[in-house]
């Protein structure tokens, strides 16, 4: 999700690398709802503030604008739901170097580097050799993943976690700290990783 203060300041760009991703996202209405979200933080926190100072004489000032301030916090979680789900709308931006292509038959090969080889028989792919090998299993795994996805087995798997292993000691030596988060996350958090609207289902709500 990207930073509200990054579109504020750059709404232009912002709607240009929309534009490229030919996706449809109201930025002004995103920048709208910014200010008056922003207005609503402001006299909430100045009603608190005049609530803070006042004493034990001024009870029914202080239930005023407590009442006041239980009125507009509906109002600023409103305005907030409507601004987070267009947020979430909001595809990564490309490089300004990036060309725009109507699809991927478009796509421009920046650079090739080394030549390339030429054989005198039909070469396989990754897939053919590793199904070969008996390392790769993608029947099995397009039943419960869809199609392109592949079980990586045996010596495949062994080797992905010697790699993995061998990334962590290389980084560990640069005083990298190895990190296990918790497997459960809050909504928010997933929210802002792109994930929760995707995968949201009750069935597995905790």
């Amino acid at each position: 999700m990207l930073d509200i203060k990054f579109i504020r300041q750059n709404p232009e760009k912002v709607k240009e690398g929309i534009a490229k991703k030919q996706a449809k996202v109201d930025i002004d209405r995103i920048l709208e709802l910014d200010e008056k979200k922003r207005d609503y933080l402001q006299k909430i926190e100045n009603m608190r503030s005049e609530q803070n100072k006042l004493g034990k004489d001024d009870i029914v000032k202080a239930k005023e604008i407590k009442e006041e301030i239980k009125k507009l916090e509906p109002e600023l979680e409103s305005i907030d739901k409507e601004l987070q789900a267009l947020l979430r709308k909001i595809p990564n931006l490309p490089l300004d170097t990036v060309p725009v292509g109507k699809d991927d038959t478009e796509n421009i090969v920046l650079r090739e580097e080394g030549k390339k080889p030429e054989f005198n028989f039909q070469i396989k792919d990754y897939v053919d050799l590793s199904e070969k090998l008996d390392i790769i299993d993608t029947q099995r795994a397009a039943k419960v993943s869809g199609t392109r996805f592949g079980y990586i087995k045996g010596g495949a798997a062994m080797l992905e976690f010697a790699l993995v292993q061998l990334a962590l000691e290389t980084l560990a030596r640069e005083n990298f700290v190895p990190v296990v988060p918790p497997v459960m996350l809050k909504p928010e958090m997933m929210e802002g990783m792109g994930y929760i609207r995707k995968i949201q289902n009750p069935n597995i709500k905790i």
